[in-house]
């Protein structure tokens, strides 16, 4: 569950600071249009968007995407996407979900065998094999969260190995009310769960 990114002691050529530096003329002009953004949404002028009233962070943040949208949420508004801190959930690649047939919302446990804890959550954003929500690693005993420059990032990741077990087809509904969301995860992920083969098969399958 390591995010693998770019930094001054792995990145030779200075990418990073080529990175900070055009964003921040992009700020300044208002012109995103040589800037590719991932993560966050935007306009049709490619500009990023600013969370608003009724957002976690109005006007202090951008509106950061996930690949799986919440359906009753706002369009144009941070409530959109899937809420990291309150949701377990965990990040499938394009080529897993297509392989598999696993769709937003789709059942999911992870279990780490140090500290004996398993986590039920849901698909809920695309990338790479192993990442995972805030939450998700609060509930296994890991804090992610980083202060970089006054700002809390989730940069911190598992020396340990997990085990994740994914099940397709059992979905989720998916909605902006967090509690709603998961206590039907609570409930629909312990019956599949079990069966599946419970705890006992999934700590066998740890081994």
């Amino acid at each position: 569950m390591t995010a693998v990114g770019s930094t001054p002691d792995n990145d030779p050529k200075g990418w990073q600071k080529k990175c900070r530096n055009a964003w921040a003329l992009a700020k300044a002009t208002g012109d995103y249009s040589g800037v590719r953004i991932f993560g966050f949404a935007k306009d049709v002028k490619n500009v990023p968007i600013i969370q608003a009233d009724g957002d976690p962070l109005p006007g202090k943040a951008y509106i950061s995407t996930t690949s799986v949208s919440v359906p009753d949420g706002p369009e144009g508004t941070q409530r959109r996407y899937v809420n990291a801190n309150e949701i377990a959930y965990i990040v499938l690649s394009k080529k897993f979900t297509s392989a598999f047939k696993v769709l937003p919302g789709d059942l999911a446990v992870v279990y780490r065998p140090k500290t004996d804890k398993f986590v039920l959550g849901v698909y809920g954003d695309g990338g790479k094999l192993g990442e995972a929500s805030v939450r998700l690693h609060q509930d296994l005993g890991n804090n992610p969260l980083i202060d970089r420059g006054g700002v809390m990032r989730a940069k911190r990741g598992l020396d340990d190995d997990t085990l994740t077990v994914v099940f397709p087809g059992q979905g989720t509904t998916r909605t902006v009310d967090a509690a709603k969301w998961r206590a039907e995860i609570a409930e629909k992920g312990r019956k599949a769960l079990d069966a599946w083969g419970g705890l006992e098969r999934l700590k066998a399958c740890a081994k």
